[in-house]
């Protein structure tokens, strides 16, 4: 395991048999660092018949980590085998904030009017010898229901034009209307339009921009604070297309907790699966 002030990265070993049919299909549980959850990228390497490598990085650019860490990481799935495998350790930056750099830059843009026009907020950019990343935030202005992130659509440069290699970690959001999303890979994201909880089951109706392949809305599936899942019925129906035009999409889960908070879970292509927090 490295960590900086920029990434952090994970390596570990999968043993099995018959491990070609685990490469590239995804862990799923994310890895929390003092408690608080990383998103992340996964990539796999097959090393023999019954052993590959799997490297996880996330983003930490946004935390504020102490030379000292606490890790917790819960693997409740590698590719279709349910564990859980649930390790928990310390470690330490090793000194590496030394060869970090935080600029603070604290400056507001105010985009052109229109559908998209927005409030642009450039808080700092993270430059260590994993990467660099620059932190953004913006507010659409007036209503935006379909969420085009219309905001990140920039280049960083330096000072001669040269284009710098700069991951985007940020959000946006809307004043009069907020949909979660989940961004499954480039040209795919998932947006959360509604969750329906009753006592016989869990509706999640959502908005498909991009590759309806890619989305795989039949994986959806909802975890606890203690990564207990909760999926659609063994037998039950897969997603349902409620509006061809627009790309909604429901799917019916069995019942949960309302009172309880959760995160949706959705099978990616290549990165395992991709989370975002959703309250009671």
């Amino acid at each position: 395991m490295a960590i900086d002030d920029n990434i952090v990265a994970i390596t570990m070993t999968i043993q099995g048999d018959n491990i070609a049919k685990f490469v590239n299909k995804g862990i799923m549980g994310a890895p929390q660092l003092n408690g608080k959850s990383v998103d992340y990228n996964e990539t796999d390497k097959k090393i023999d018949d019954n052993t590959m490598e799997t490297v996880i990085c996330g983003d930490v650019s946004e935390m504020t980590l102490e030379e000292n860490v606490d890790v917790e990481f819960n693997i409740v799935w590698v590719g279709d085998v349910k564990g859980p495998w649930d390790f928990k350790f310390k470690t330490t930056k090793n000194g590496t904030s030394k060869y970090s750099e935080t600029i603070d830059i604290n400056k507001k843009i105010s985009l052109p009017t229109g559908k998209l026009a927005s409030e642009f907020e450039i808080e700092k950019l993270v430059m260590s010898p994993f990467g660099n990343t620059l932190n953004v935030r913006g507010t659409y202005y007036e209503k935006n229901e379909d969420m085009r992130n219309g905001i990140l659509d920039y280049v960083v440069t330096d000072n001669e034009g040269k284009i710098l290699n700069i991951e985007h970690s940020g959000s946006y959001s809307n004043d009069k209307k907020y949909n979660q999303e989940i961004q499954l890979n480039k040209e795919t994201k998932v947006i959360i339009k509604s969750i329906e909880a009753t006592q016989e089951k869990t509706k999640i109706t959502v908005k498909v921009e991009g590759n309806y392949t890619d989305a795989n809305i039949d994986s959806v599936v909802l975890f606890n604070g203690d990564y207990v899942d909760t999926s659609r019925e063994e037998d039950g129906n897969g997603a349902k297309v409620e509006d061809s035009e627009n790309n909604i999409i429901s799917i019916e889960l069995k019942p949960v907790d309302i009172t309880q908070n959760y995160k949706i879970a959705i099978k990616t292509r290549n990165k395992g699966y991709a989370f975002v927090d959703v309250a009671s």
